[in-house]
């Protein structure tokens, strides 16, 4: 049985980036509906969103399976598409896309 390494990197990004999604929504949702005080002082509301930096964990733990991939010399093909998709999930934890949403 083969182990494919970038595979599992690549289902645990995808992961990580569709809860980042659905949390961005939800701020998304939350701004939208909030009136003119809370919008002005958002930055609050938006702290107690601060639990998605725990998806940096998945994220170590997707790019741990990256590199035993890579040490494994597993195809170019999923390497690099587990990267790009590794790359991916990690810029969204950071980056505040709710606001593309509107």
């Amino acid at each position: 049985m083969k182990k494919y390494y970038s595979v599992i990197s690549l289902l645990i990004s995808i992961v990580v980036i569709l809860f980042l999604i659905s949390i961005n929504m939800n701020i998304a949702h939350r701004y939208v509906n909030a009136d003119g005080k809370t919008k002005a002082l958002f930055w609050l509301i938006e702290l107690s969103y601060s639990f998605k930096y725990y998806f940096l964990i998945c994220s170590l733990i997707s790019s741990l399976f990256l590199f035993k991939a890579i040490k494994k010399r597993e195809a170019k093909i999923y390497i690099f598409a587990s990267l790009f998709i590794l790359i991916i999930s990690l810029l969204s934890i950071f980056i505040s896309f709710w606001n593309f949403f509107m």
